[in-house]
């Protein structure tokens, strides 16, 4: 279905979610579990997620590399947007936090 629309949030590292995620896409949800060290490689475009860090003794690390052609550009205006919405939300996760 190609890019679908984002919206902002309030979970640090999740900054943008799929506005339009329903019903539909929770029953064609699979589900990929991982070990301690494992690693999990997607494409952009791929829908994905992580539940609540279950561990009551551990944080949860995560690292993430992104690889583009060389003919990717940049959209100016969309990067632009998505920095306003990333410094706006980090601003009010910090006020709520008191912060």
């Amino acid at each position: 279905r190609g890019v679908r629309a984002h919206s902002v949030t309030s979970v640090l590292g999740f900054s943008q979610g799929i506005s339009d995620y329903g019903d539909a896409d929770r029953r064609a949800e699979v589900p990929i579990l991982l070990e301690l060290g494992d690693a999990v490689v997607h494409h952009g475009n791929a829908i994905h997620r992580a539940n609540g860090n279950q561990s009551p003794d551990r944080d949860r690390r995560a690292f993430a590399m992104v690889y583009r052609g060389v003919s990717c550009r940049r959209d100016e205006a969309a990067y632009a947007r998505y920095r306003a919405a990333f410094e706006k939300q980090h601003q009010q996760v910090a006020a709520t936090a008191g912060g």
